[in-house]
């Protein structure tokens, strides 16, 4: 990760406090490379803020 991509993620992360930040080793296209992690993450975000 470089440090762009931190101060980038740690100004999202004080605009949102509950926001889950990952990263995934993929370049423009990360759906396309990592769709099953990234959809993981976002299944086991939604059960915990979804009622």
């Amino acid at each position: 990760m470089t440090e762009i991509q931190k101060t980038a993620a740690n100004a999202f992360k004080r605009d949102l406090p509950n926001a889950e930040i990952h990263f995934v080793p993929s370049g423009h296209f990360a759906l396309e490379s990592h769709h099953t992690k990234i959809a993981q993450l976002m299944r086991e975000f939604l059960v915990g803020v979804v009622q």
